[in-house]
């Protein structure tokens, strides 16, 4: 078979691989638009509300002004995996609707209040190991089901992380691929920079569902530290970066990285970079355990052929050690434009009003019982809540005419808290015996303590 024969019969299967299936399409006015979620390379998203049952979704308008082949192929891929893929912690896409012009096509998406990296952004203190292994775990259920049907999701990041009712949804498949045995070459120009494996940035083309992990590996280390793992500018620093946090990679460690290494992107890059004898990673997360330092350390390996898989990572000590993942209901909430148009989630969400992130994994109210006074916790930057609660309390002198209000028992009724803007940590709430300093400490509530227009304020935080 000549060469142009063969290249033809690749661009036909090509073309059948990522080919629609026909759909039929409502039109775009079933819904009305409630407001503007965002703007992408790919196009923008709505808020939105289906006039048939009152759903709120979120409505994605494709960009088609820069095709001049059609429709896009990003979309083609993204809607044809979608539409095959059924999994609680995936987005899920509900239809295509079309509007009055020909190039006019919205993707309808179940909505979700607010993305990770968004979170991370508004909110002054990490999520807590508990909160963090949830959400690890449920990623991890997602990129499982993902490459046990044989798909590589090339994009995994924060951003593209979406929270729905304290539950993780993996989102916008817009560079998904299928993959099979043997491995066809890809692109290695994918995955967001901070998130791309060594392998591909050092310009492998045979690249398999550990790319997917080195990225779950950057989320981790993420969310544990509050920022960016590996925020590189740049292909060379970002190489930089990595052999900076794990030492710089060598054939003992990697096999095979010697034949990267001598390839025409690396001979470009490697260079020029120093060489860096140790690994950081214990350094740069002190207070993570054994277990914990093992399982990032399985995600951020050099060589693809030993990085942990996602049903391994599931089954790994780091979740069943102390302390335990959080479940859904504990998670905090956030605002998002459900609270601005007064909506709730069509689970049945807690529906927030305050207009700042919560900081706090819950809010509580007590009077105290020996002086006129109230205690009142808040989360960061919100107002002071009163709740209905039983307290016990006793003050002591401090000198200098300064009391301290130490509180022997809060009990609040979990219907109470569960109206309040944060329900986490209700249960491990009631009958805590603790200074007010303690307590904050343990839970992150910052204590207002005050009668009429005098007040204190203790900072637990």
């Amino acid at each position: 078979m000549s060469a142009s024969s063969a290249a033809a019969k690749t661009a036909q299967k090509e073309q059948k691989d990522d080919s629609m299936e026909s759909y039929a399409c409502q039109p775009v006015t079933v819904y009305e638009k409630l407001d503007k979620i965002g703007e992408g390379t790919y196009g923008t998203v709505f808020m939105a509300r289906d006039k048939r049952t009152g759903e709120i979704v979120a409505l994605k308008k494709l960009r088609m002004d820069k095709e001049k082949g059609g429709f896009p192929l990003t979309s083609i891929r993204e809607i044809k995996l979608l539409k095959s893929l059924k999994h609680p912690n995936i987005v899920e896409l509900k239809e295509i609707v079309v509007g009055k012009k020909p190039d006019s096509i919205f993707l309808v998406f179940e909505f979700c209040e607010n993305d990770f990296a968004s979170i991370l952004d508004k909110i002054p203190r990490p999520f807590s190991e508990s909160e963090v292994k949830l959400i690890m775990i449920q990623l991890l259920s997602a990129v499982k089901y993902l490459h046990e049907n044989f798909v590589l999701h090339r994009d995994i990041k924060l951003s593209n992380l979406l929270m729905k009712d304290g539950n993780v949804k993996l989102a916008d498949f817009g560079l998904a691929r299928l993959f099979g045995n043997p491995l066809r070459p890809y692109t290695p120009k994918v995955v967001t920079l901070w998130y791309r494996p060594p392998e591909l940035l050092l310009g492998s083309e045979t690249y398999h569902t550990a790319a997917d992990m080195w990225a779950v590996g950057c989320v981790f280390g993420e969310l544990l530290q509050h920022k960016p793992l590996l925020p590189g500018r740049t292909e060379l620093e970002q190489l930089d970066l990595i052999f900076k946090l794990l030492g710089s990679p060598n054939v003992r460690i990697w096999p095979g990285f010697d034949k990267l290494n001598s390839g025409p992107v690396a001979a470009s890059l490697t260079p020029k970079l120093p060489h860096y004898p140790y690994s950081e990673l214990r350094h740069r997360f002190p207070n993570l355990s054994e277990a914990g330092h093992d399982l990032l350390s399985r995600l951020l390996t050099y060589d693809p052929s030993k990085r942990i898989t996602a049903a391994k990572a599931l089954q790994h000590p780091y979740f069943s050690e102390p302390p335990s993942p959080t479940t859904p209901n504990m998670m905090p909430r956030f605002p998002s434009l459900l609270d601005k148009h007064g909506l709730s989630s069509a689970s049945g969400g807690l529906g927030l009003a305050a207009a700042q992130p919560l900081s706090a994994p819950a809010v509580v109210a007590a009077a105290a019982a020996s002086r006129p006074k109230k205690i009142i916790a808040v989360g960061g930057g919100m107002k002071p809540i009163a709740l209905p609660a039983k307290t016990s309390t006793r003050t002591e002198s401090k000198g200098d005419g300064e009391e301290e209000v130490v509180v022997e028992t809060v009990t609040v009724s979990l219907n109470a808290l569960n109206q309040a803007p944060a329900a986490a940590a209700a249960a491990a709430l009631a009958s805590r015996r603790s200074s007010t300093s303690d307590f904050g400490k343990n839970f992150g509530i910052s204590f207002v303590m005050g009668s009429g227009k005098k007040r204190k304020r203790e900072d637990g935080v």
